[in-house]
């Protein structure tokens, strides 16, 4: 999290920053560097990264792009599917966990359940499995 809620795009090579003009709780820029996606209020925005409307996706209490930055996994309680035309298509577990995370192959997300513990859902749906042994884990992370 950005604690002053600021967020700034910062050149590796000579160190030049640019704001992103966005103030949010978290951001999160798509794989192929086209799109933002950041939380504020409690909602979820996307824009393109270049400027453009700004899309209000409803309360979310986080999410993670997919590889290949067609789709959002969100975690909501509140949000139901949107329109197709939004260009960003929308995986919504409608519960509460946190630090979804995709599988270098977008067949799979993990997340943490706020009972606790890693679960993993095919990207299209499908039985959630508990991963054994995970009871307090805090982070999750894919090996290729």
């Amino acid at each position: 999290m950005n604690p002053s809620g600021v967020w700034l795009k910062v050149s590796l090579t000579d160190g030049v920053y640019t704001s992103l003009g966005i103030t949010a709780t978290r951001a999160e820029i798509s794989p192929n560097g086209s799109k933002i996606a950041y939380l504020k209020s409690g909602h979820l925005y996307v824009r393109n990264l270049s400027g453009g409307a700004i899309r209000d996706f409803g309360a979310a209490t986080d999410f993670a792009w997919s590889p290949s930055s067609a789709t959002l996994a969100i975690f909501s309680s509140h949000l139901t599917m949107q329109s197709a035309t939004t260009g960003v298509g929308m995986i919504i577990y409608a519960g509460t966990g946190s630090k979804p995370t995709w599988s270098p192959d977008g067949s799979k997300i993990a997340f943490i359940k706020s009972t606790g513990g890693i679960f993993v859902v095919g990207s299209t749906g499908g039985a959630v499995t508990a991963i054994p042994g995970t009871s307090k884990a805090s982070e999750v992370h894919w090996q290729p």
